[in-house]
């Protein structure tokens, strides 16, 4: 077996997928919203194709309220599936 078919593999069996998927939308988040916006982001939780993001500024979390299905769409369109269905800012 080669490398590339043991890599998944071996994330498969040590359950590692969930953790790596979160971390994709994390890191997709961070890069759609830009470093204003990211930085302003207390928290990220990600299940069941829900994204929830804690905000710290009121101004900023308008901003991204107004903004979540294009947010949504363009982290969807980085991670490659349709890992997103409801983005909910607080």
């Amino acid at each position: 077996m080669s490398m590339s078919e043991l890599i998944p593999l071996f994330i498969k069996n040590m359950n590692l997928e969930e953790g790596l998927n979160n971390s994709k939308i994390y890191n997709a988040w961070d890069l759609v919203v830009g470093p204003k916006f990211a930085d302003a982001t207390i928290s990220k939780f990600y299940r069941d194709k829900k994204l929830v993001c804690k905000i710290n500024s009121p101004l900023i979390k308008h901003e991204l309220i107004i903004k979540r299905r294009e947010i949504a769409r363009k982290i969807n369109q980085i991670v490659g599936e349709d890992a997103i269905k409801e983005l909910q800012i607080f």
